[in-house]
């Protein structure tokens, strides 16, 4: 099975225009009419495009908070021509990562939050031009790094398949989110999406197209999931599926107290039977404290209701409010739509978004809770809301997945995913916020989930990897010894890279 969206030849020919003939060293600009120059370097010859005329649309990110310049877009026919722009562009020095351009039609950006994936003065690959989901069927999918989870999603259903673990928001590249981890409601049972890989295509630092499993090329495969872009592009890649479900059912659960929506939590994900698990900070009516809610699924093929977990019976929740709701899986696993065209229609999507993105040992997750609570307003949400829900340590096998020391096994993410209306803190005054709260959690051995709106420098880094962060460095100076690659991360010095 093959499909795609948009021919080759349309995406291509969408951003044709500018086309790049050479390089010219001594301004650091490209040419796009034959130059005079003796030192001007010609490109490589490529199946795609390389231009200068869509710059524009990759200077910005879904953040809205940072922008950074391109010198030109790669459109990429294939994965060869990735490779042959980064043994190009290595020798002189001009970084290159890949923009997943996903998100609302109209509105295709990177949707880091903080630039992560943009390069001033470098070459931003245009994902989409790698958009093929080459086949699928229950046990596995063989995609395109730029193909979308929703595609994914719906070229699953035909053939009567589903992801596993899919985040909210399915509007994103899956080699954006595999490199990043990808957080979803499944990873209780199935770990991060990029668990959920079973081989990479990639193309190092040095130009090379290696696949990667891990069986084969391990320490690349578990160096690019969730490598933050630091030793390789994605461009292919095998993805485990599960038999498709007819019918989500839901019950959500309130709570008053962090320390009972805690004990819950775990004790549901420990029962291990559902598919989905979620959790929310809530503001209470009155906007002056606040509440939590547990939203726990079943995703099955009878229409009728399946008998509630017993482990239900046990919560300690506020059973008046308790309440339970089906409708078909796919409207379940596309619900944020709805959500998504609303922020787009109010303004609020093309806003700054300081998103707080965080990662908490189950033994401090109460004190952290109760921390955030004197630090958080409504006002720092806007229209957006926050996620709080347990993973577990044996669900997870990608090794660049930072956790904090848990004697349970035990974490929480943490995810205000803010979108400020006109009440909103400015942003430097948030993005101070974010960072009181990081540096309180660091403190008590917590660590980032690195999507998020958090200025890291070269030490921050290295606390946050610890010991791990040597054996990084030189799988970086492996696998990108120029050091070239998705520099917005800022994870490790380009001066040291030979």
């Amino acid at each position: 099975m093959t499909t795609t969206n948009v021919s080759r030849r349309t995406m291509i020919g969408a951003t044709a225009g500018a086309t790049v003939l050479a390089w010219l060293p001594a301004s650091r600009s490209w040419a796009t009419t034959l130059p005079s120059d003796a030192t001007a370097m010609p490109v490589p010859k490529l199946r795609g495009t390389l231009t200068t005329s869509a710059v524009d649309g990759y200077s910005h990110d879904f953040g809205g908070m940072r922008t950074a310049r391109p010198y030109a877009v790669l459109t990429p026919a294939g994965a060869d021509d990735i490779a042959a722009m980064i043994r190009f562009a290595r020798n002189r020095r001009i970084s290159v990562a890949m923009n997943g351009q996903s998100g609302e039609t109209g509105l295709l950006e990177s949707h880091s939050c903080l630039g992560q994936a943009l390069t001033a003065g470098g070459v931003q690959i245009n994902s989409r031009g790698l958009r093929t989901v080459h086949s699928v069927n229950t046990r596995v999918a063989d995609v395109d790094a730029g193909v979308t989870w929703a595609e994914l999603a719906t070229a699953a259903a035909k053939v009567g398949a589903r992801v596993p673990a899919l985040t909210d928001y399915l509007h994103l590249s899956i080699g954006g989110t595999v490199s990043v981890g990808g957080i979803g409601g499944g990873v209780q049972r199935f770990g991060l999406q990029s668990d959920l890989v079973t081989w990479v295509e990639v193309v190092t630092g040095t130009g090379s197209i290696v696949r990667a499993s891990a069986t084969s090329n391990k320490a690349l495969f578990d160096a690019v999931r969730a490598g933050a872009g630091q030793f390789g592009i994605i461009t292919r890649l095998g993805i485990s599926m599960a038999p498709a479900e007819q019918t989500a059912t839901i019950t959500t659960l309130y709570y008053d107290d962090a320390a009972t929506f805690v004990a819950d939590h775990v004790a549901l994900m420990e029962a291990d039977c559902f598919d989905h698990h979620a959790g929310s900070l809530i503001s209470t009516d009155d906007g002056k404290s606040w509440a939590y809610s547990i939203e726990v699924g079943s995703f099955h093929t009878a229409p009728e209701l399946p008998a509630a977990p017993a482990a239900l019976a046990n919560a300690k929740d506020v059973r008046s409010r308790r309440t339970t709701a089906s409708m078909p899986y796919q409207s379940w696993a596309f619900r944020v739509d709805e959500f998504a065209a609303a922020m787009v229609s109010s303004g609020h999507w093309s806003g700054p978004k300081p998103w707080l993105n965080l990662l908490v040992t189950k033994e401090k997750v109460v004190e952290f809770l109760q921390y955030v609570e004197t630090q958080l307003t409504p006002a720092d949400f806007g229209a957006g809301f926050c996620i709080i829900a347990p993973l577990q340590e044996k669900t997870l096998k990608s090794p660049a997945f930072a956790l904090g020391n848990s004697r349970s096994g035990v974490h929480f993410f943490f995810d205000m995913l803010s979108f400020p209306g006109a009440d909103a803190p400015p942003v430097a005054e948030a993005m101070a916020k974010n960072r009181r709260i990081y540096d309180w959690l660091v403190d008590r051995g917590g660590k980032r989930y690195i999507i998020g709106a958090i200025e890291m420098s070269i030490g921050d880094w290295m606390r946050h990897f610890g010991a791990r962060y040597t054996t990084l460095k030189s799988l970086r100076d492996r696998f990108d010894p120029s050091g070239i690659l998705t520099p917005g991360q800022g994870m490790f010095s380009r001066s040291s890279a030979k």
